[in-house]
């Protein structure tokens, strides 16, 4: 993979990111995130089989997603739908 497939992994994950958080944003939920990081932090969704399902990690009433190299748009866009249907 070497330095170049590296540096193209963590800009696909940011971009990724970026792109979640203003999925969220469009469907009425609070989101933050860093310029220059891959971790979108949410309001913790009120269904449990939800969270369980996306294995998301949370505290108190916040969750945080790491967007990862393996996930691309599609799997986003199934997360937010999934979401808003809990």
């Amino acid at each position: 993979k070497g330095y170049e497939g590296m540096r193209q992994d963590v800009e696909r994950c940011m971009h990724h990111a970026h792109v979640l958080k203003e999925m969220l944003v469009a469907a009425g939920i609070k989101t933050m995130l860093n310029e220059l990081s891959n971790t979108v932090v949410f309001e913790r969704p009120l269904e449990e089989a939800f969270v369980r399902k996306w294995q998301l990690a949370c505290e108190g009433d916040i969750a945080h997603v790491v967007v990862m190299p393996n996930i691309n748009i599609d799997k986003l866009e199934e997360f937010v739908q999934d979401l808003l249907q809990s």
